[in-house]
């Protein structure tokens, strides 16, 4: 019994974060909203055929992927959830609020021409890249 409330209650703050990025936003973003955060959520991945897996639709994995691909394609919809973002974070920092970035161990092997390309220790490969 215990287990099911807590399953309860990560599923209503779920659907009041999806709910808060996507005010305003037209029934089919909302929808894409709470579908992308249920789905990252759930995989721990942010890889759409992943998303889409843990969204079980009773369609093609195919198709589940293009419908999200196309919403992704949706005009301004990152700046619109952006700025939500934002404006839910920026309350909670503070003039000594740290912001910490760990940038070793993403490596982009085959890379040459990208912004800010850095030597960083690849874990996977303990090597640097």
């Amino acid at each position: 019994m215990h287990n099911a409330r807590i399953a309860q209650r990560l599923r209503e703050q779920m659907v009041r974060f999806s709910g808060e990025l996507s005010t305003g936003l037209p029934k089919v973003a909302r929808r894409f909203v709470a579908e992308m955060v249920f789905g990252i959520l759930a995989r721990g991945s942010v890889r759409l055929t992943e998303v889409g897996r843990a969204l079980g639709e009773k369609i093609l994995l195919k198709k589940t992927e293009e419908r999200l691909c196309l919403q992704l394609g949706r005009r301004h919809l990152d700046r619109e959830i952006q700025r939500r973002l934002i404006d839910q974070a920026a309350p909670r920092i503070e003039e000594d609020t740290l912001l910490v970035l760990d940038l070793s161990d993403v490596t982009k092997k085959y890379a040459e021409k990208m912004e800010n390309m850095g030597r960083v220790r690849d874990g996977s490969e303990k090597d640097l890249g």
